[in-house]
């Protein structure tokens, strides 16, 4: 006798579409597969047969990992729902906010979540994807004549950068396991601690410093400039590609996002150092007290691959003023504590805690006074959000995308319209500040932001349009080839020198 166990697995596929508008995707469809396996067998013989339990070593850390939160987070659904209804709706032309919930705090989860529906109206809501492979990934949207969102999912322990200028934004997510720190295994008969080698499946008792480092700045630091070779259907762009492109805009939207006259601002959505111990003040508070951010340089009794020079968050700080040349560049630091008990996992998708949303909304094509605008969130913020500007509308650039205005009367001839009896901009105007200064701490009531000491210190409400920053060079990494291996690149970081082979 055999006792067999089914069960299906549903595999969906969902590519960019060039049929489709700038911010569109199409799905390929999804299949179904059945798999059975024999669990048990029992025969009669007159041998004697003996079963031995073998326990694996178990994980010494929670984090952050494709192992721990990757296939709960990522998994494709159809939401027909959010995970709770918005209680009204906004116009066509606008966005929505905390106001269209019965309870205002479930905005940042319910329109995050969003960016994993395939159900209609939902095209234009994006999310950065969380590869099972450890991947860096990236999620990019364009501001045209629809309201469009890209939400930071669920975050436990990882790191988002998020760059927003006039005409769309970008925002990455880096695995803190395996890309900050390796996973760590014990044996639980001898207690001995093993590592991970990055990027593989083997384990070694030393800790892997050399091989961790080389990996963080591979898929860190590298992956902010460029993609994967070949490219992966979850990282198409780095920032390089997204700024200053020798292709004409009308030819590539994509290539000027982040352009000298785009006017962009740079946020770096980091944990606070993750508190397990139960008995800890700060064990899964929201609001921690007193907790350095993680990778900053703080108690290194824990060994780190990053412990003998310049710390994680600053060589990624580094590398964004090089990306963008500019050496001053204002990077707003988020800080957030992973939620290590109430639901680390997010099941239900129903948590704000680490997540972020941008939100885009076009100029009303009945007035020559309204704007375009930006703003974004952070966990839950409900009163007003963490930053906003808004600036006179864009033309259209080409064929690639239709100018910022939008026309909620359905009309399709009043964009065109509004476009001839309306003054047009270039993206050097300087944004109008959306909201009277406050100070960071009345803005972000459960989000701290903060500046690296390296950095003049700037809140995000106080940056007015003389300060945004207009950047004049673009410097992309030197890159050749290495002597017996053309697969490999020599990539000179901000920090250091690292080899990269494909």
């Amino acid at each position: 006798m055999s006792v067999t166990v089914t069960w299906e697995s549903v595999f969906c596929t969902v590519t960019a579409s060039s049929s489709a508008g700038p911010n569109q995707r199409r799905d390929e469809g999804c299949s179904t597969q059945v798999f059975s396996t024999i669990t048990a067998c029992s025969a009669t013989a007159s041998t004697f047969t003996s079963t031995t339990t073998v326990s694996p070593a178990q994980p010494t850390q929670r984090g952050c990992s494709p192992k721990t939160c990757g296939a709960t987070c990522n998994a494709k659904r159809d939401l027909l729902k959010r995970a709770v209804p918005r209680s009204t709706e906004p116009g066509v032309c606008q966005w929505a906010g905390p106001e269209n919930y019965e309870h205002p705090k479930d905005f940042m989860a319910s329109e995050g979540n969003l960016g994993f529906s395939n159900a209609p109206g939902t095209e234009n809501s994006k999310i950065v994807p969380l590869p099972l492979d450890g991947k860096t990934s990236s999620e990019v949207i364009g501001f045209f004549d629809k309201p469009v969102s890209l939400a930071i999912p669920h975050l436990i322990g990882c790191t988002s950068i998020i760059v927003v200028s006039q005409k769309g934004a970008w925002a990455s997510h880096i695995w803190e396991q395996p890309v900050f720190r390796p996973e760590e295994e014990e044996d639980e008969e001898t207690g001995q601690i093993t590592y991970a080698l990055p990027g593989t499946e083997d384990f070694t008792p030393d800790f892997p410093g050399a091989q961790q480092l080389a990996f963080f700045q591979q898929e860190a630091l590298a992956k902010l400039h460029n993609t994967y070779n070949p490219v992966t259907p979850e990282h198409q762009f780095g920032l390089d590609q997204l700024q200053n492109s020798g292709t004409p805009e009308d030819e590539s939207w994509q290539g000027h996002l982040f352009d000298s006259d785009s006017a962009l601002q740079v946020f770096a959505f980091i944990p606070y150092v993750a508190i397990y111990d139960e008995d800890d003040p700060n064990y899964n508070k929201e609001n921690p007290q007193n907790l350095p951010a993680a990778w900053d340089r703080h108690d290194l009794s824990n060994p780190r691959a990053d412990q003998d020079g310049d710390t994680f968050n600053d060589q990624i700080n580094a590398e964004l003023k090089n990306i963008f040349g500019q050496s001053d560049l204002p990077i707003q630091r988020v800080l957030y504590a992973p939620d290590v008990a109430d639901d680390p996992l997010d099941d239900g998708f129903l948590s704000y805690r680490g997540r972020a949303l941008i939100q885009y909304q076009p100029a009303d094509s009945n007035s020559c006074d309204s704007k375009a605008s930006w703003r974004i969130w952070f966990e839950g913020q409900v009163d007003t959000p963490t930053d906003e500007k808004e600036w006179n509308p864009l033309d259209e650039r080409g064929d690639q995308g239709p100018a910022q205005f939008c026309d909620g009367s359905g009309n399709e001839s009043g964009g065109a319209q509004k476009r001839q009896a309306c003054p047009i901009t270039t993206p050097s105007d300087s944004p109008t500040p959306s909201q009277t200064p406050q100070s960071s701490s009345s803005i972000l009531p459960s989000t701290t932001i903060s500046q690296t000491p390296s950095e003049t210190p700037i809140s995000t409400s106080t940056l007015t349009p003389s300060e945004t920053p207009i950047l004049t060079s673009t410097p992309a990494p030197t890159s050749t080839p290495v002597a017996g291996d053309p697969a490999c690149q020599t990539f000179t970081f901000a920090s250091t020198t690292a080899v990269q082979c494909s």
